[in-house]
């Protein structure tokens, strides 16, 4: 953490840190995720310090600019609690088959010049909250090791420095 704490940085450190210790975050899909073809199934899952919270999952459809659900989950109870130093996090979606849904086809954005030409982005939000929960690139594991570390080494920053709301997905 602290080649991010030097300098300008620091505030920039202590906002995602606080944001992901108080808001939760989105673990998968993983920012630049191919997934194969446009229809396959994409695993939406991530944890939140609060059982039973409703996560709404969104898409960005690309001519109106807005931000449309695709999904909704339920964090889980405290049967299936994460714990670490952290804190206790809750998962969604409690059970991970259930985690799987497919992003529509008007969602997607053609880009010509790659092998994968077409672009989704998504987010998850816990409902109520205007902006999107942390993400992460790929490599981020759980709950092998802290979210707080998780985040340091994997997690999707905006270029502020801030916390990233949503991730890009691929397919061919």
């Amino acid at each position: 953490m602290g080649h991010l704490i030097r300098g300008r940085r620091a505030p920039a450190a202590c906002a995602a840190i606080l944001a992901l210790c108080s808001a939760g975050c989105m673990m998968s899909p993983q920012h630049g995720q191919n997934i194969g073809r446009k229809n396959d199934k994409v695993l939406f899952a991530g944890a939140t310090p609060f059982p039973g919270q409703n996560i709404v999952v969104e898409a960005l459809d690309f001519q109106t600019r807005k931000w449309e659900k695709i999904a909704e989950f339920h964090t889980s109870g405290t049967d299936d609690a994460y714990r670490d130093r952290n804190g206790t996090w809750y998962r969604w979606p409690a059970v991970l088959n259930d985690g799987y849904k497919p992003i529509p086809d008007k969602y997607w954005l053609y880009i010509p010049t790659n092998q994968y030409r077409w672009t989704a982005l998504v987010r998850a939000r816990i409902d109520g909250d205007r902006d999107g929960l942390c993400t992460f690139r790929d490599g981020c594991r759980w709950p092998d090791t802290r979210l707080e570390d998780q985040w340091e080494e994997f997690g999707v920053r905006d270029r502020s420095g801030d916390p990233a709301g949503y991730v890009a997905v691929f397919a061919q």
